[in-house]
């Protein structure tokens, strides 16, 4: 299985949580519920990506010292395995039917060693057995993709001007579909709103704009309160430098919790005081928040999705750094495994006696023109299915 881990925008640390809104002596309205699950789903976000960061560096401690040495010791033997069975089809001493065999072991082999990297070597030998190059493999791929992108998306694949691989060509039709599905759609695709929908529309842009006032007015408060070159102790002059480097982090970010934290910090505010916040301003500070949400959980998604393609892409249930911890160790098991069982094979083919009779068990898969010859025997000495072939 190949690994990596792709970086993530780091997102800001977990901090003193903001008093949630408090109503000692009257119910909570659903706004200022609204608000409170916010904070709570902010904060259960913040401590997240937290957790994930710091696994990710543990797993990538773990990846270079465990997994990444087995990964490569077990090319190396696929590669010697490679070259045994090329100098044995070379030798005269195997029939045509044991060399179709081996041949089609060969393919196998050799196209999983180039799927993971090119080798000029390597090349030479699939060449050598192939009936179409590698090459042209590799073009028919690269002609196949460029049809297919301008059927299915529309992109006009002539614009790509880069190498003619099947990797990079799909990297850059995958960066044209995500920048297609973030252009709005032309005037002429929108439906025509009905005259409550655009009071709706305008009544949400009335309150994003409020979010956009509420957040300056706090930036700005803080901002007058924290300027540095107002305070003649140089200690609390270095305080407030740094807390006002963590206001303009948020506010670049319109991180609107982190700067009501922060005007905690600064400021004697209450619960009761957030809690006589007007609807209308809990309303802007929502739409804030719910942005705020969003991006958080796209972090959160950027840090997980490397992992997840471990399991197939899909996010199971439940999914945290144990989970991925367990296959993690599962895969370094088989890799080992793996690597003692082509060690044996390295060992037993050398005699070209041994390879004959595991051949003799061998089924070359069938195509759809074919019959089918039954599934592949093909065992180790203990007599268990061998799968690193």
């Amino acid at each position: 299985m190949k690994r990596n881990v792709f970086s993530v925008d780091e997102a800001a640390p977990p901090h003193t949580p903001i008093v949630a809104v408090l109503a000692s002596a009257q119910k909570l309205t659903k706004t200022q519920k609204r608000f409170n699950r916010l904070v709570e789903q902010i904060n259960a976000q913040r401590a997240a990506i937290a957790d994930w960061q710091a696994y990710r560096d543990r797993y990538q401690q773990r990846l270079a010292a465990d997994y990444q040495p087995l990964a490569a010791r077990i090319r190396e033997k696929r590669i010697a395995l490679v070259d045994l069975f090329d100098r044995l089809m070379d030798s005269g001493e195997l029939g045509q039917r044991h060399r179709a065999k081996l041949r089609d072991i060969l393919d196998g082999l050799l196209s999983g060693l180039l799927a993971e990297a090119g080798d000029p070597v390597l090349v030479a030998i699939y060449d050598k057995y192939a009936e179409v190059s590698f090459a042209e493999q590799q073009q028919q791929r690269v002609e196949a993709m460029r049809g297919l992108a301008g059927e299915a998306f529309g992109i006009d694949v002539d614009a790509y001007a880069g190498v003619d691989s099947p990797e990079d060509l799909a990297a850059w039709l995958d960066e044209q579909i995500q920048a297609a599905r973030a252009e709005p759609p032309p005037a002429s695709q929108r439906r025509r709103q009905s005259g409550k929908a655009a009071e709706r529309e305008a009544a949400q842009t009335e309150v994003a704009q409020g979010g956009v006032r509420a957040l300056r007015e706090i930036y700005r408060k803080l901002a007058s309160t924290l300027h540095p070159d107002r305070e003649y102790d140089v200690a609390e002059r270095a305080r407030k430098t740094e807390l006002m480097k963590e206001v303009n982090q948020a506010y670049a970010g319109r991180d609107l919790l982190r700067l009501l934290e922060l005007q905690i910090r600064v400021e004697p505010i209450d619960g009761h005081t957030v809690a006589g916040l007007s609807e209308e301003r809990l309303r802007q500070y929502i739409h804030v928040l719910e942005a705020r949400v969003g991006r958080l959980q796209d972090d959160l998604g950027a840090l997980m999705q490397p992992f997840a393609l471990m399991f197939g892409g899909v996010l199971p249930r439940g999914f945290a750094p144990d989970l991925v911890d367990r296959a993690l160790e599962a895969d370094i098991v088989h890799l080992k495994e793996s690597i003692r069982a082509i060690e044996a094979d390295l060992s037993l083919f050398r005699d070209v006696r041994q390879l004959k009779q595991c051949l003799a068990g061998y089924r070359i898969a069938r195509t759809d023109d074919e019959e089918d010859e039954g599934p592949p025997p093909s065992r180790t000495r203990s007599g268990r299915r061998r799968s690193q072939w």
